[in-house]
């Protein structure tokens, strides 16, 4: 039987989901009177949060809901018809009830940042959203080292890194990423 192991934490299994925190959520510790207060507040790290969304390439819609702040998004992916169903009912039935698109780490429309890493826009295959294709499993880790994994020729450029991990293990007979 083929298998292969990874080690890590959520990075493998954090479904491309990419939310803001809200400002009140800085606060909760300080209103709470429970563990540290943050050192920082939303303000701090807004920028940041731009710089994260624009490199990484979040896809998504600018909601305006005070419990998920909006940023610097690509745009969204379509709904599918039972979402879009559900969301029509509870914008009738409940002004304080929201369905949206998730804010993912998709890339629904690549931008020339993300090309320059030999990135591209997502294909929607339906499980890439889940970071479960073969091809993505590792998709944050090229967000988070890019210059290193960038490509430096056509052979390398055709595969992200996990897979021409996974295809030389194959070669070789031994399980990937033992």
């Amino acid at each position: 039987m083929d298998s292969w192991v990874s080690g890590g934490g959520k990075s493998l299994s954090w479904a491309r989901w990419t939310q803001r925190w809200a400002p009140f959520n800085f606060e909760d510790n300080l209103k709470d009177g429970h563990g540290v207060d943050w050192p920082i507040r939303y303000p701090d790290l807004a920028p940041w949060y731009s710089y994260v969304e624009k490199f990484a390439g979040i896809s998504g819609n600018k909601d305006g809901l005070s419990t998920l702040p909006d940023g610097e998004f690509l745009p969204p992916f379509e709904m599918n018809c039972i979402e879009k169903s559900v969301r029509d009912v509870w914008k009738k039935e409940y002004a304080d009830r929201h369905l949206i698109i998730s804010r993912t780490a998709n890339l629904s429309k690549a931008q020339p940042i993300h090309l320059a890493l030999g990135r591209a826009d997502c294909q929607s295959r339906n499980w890439c959203g889940r970071a479960v294709c073969m091809a993505h499993i590792s998709a944050a880790i090229p967000l988070r080292f890019p210059q290193p994994l960038k490509p430096v020729n056509s052979q390398s450029a055709r595969f992200p890194l996990s897979t021409r991990l996974f295809m030389m293990s194959k070669k070789a007979g031994q399980r990937a990423f033992a």
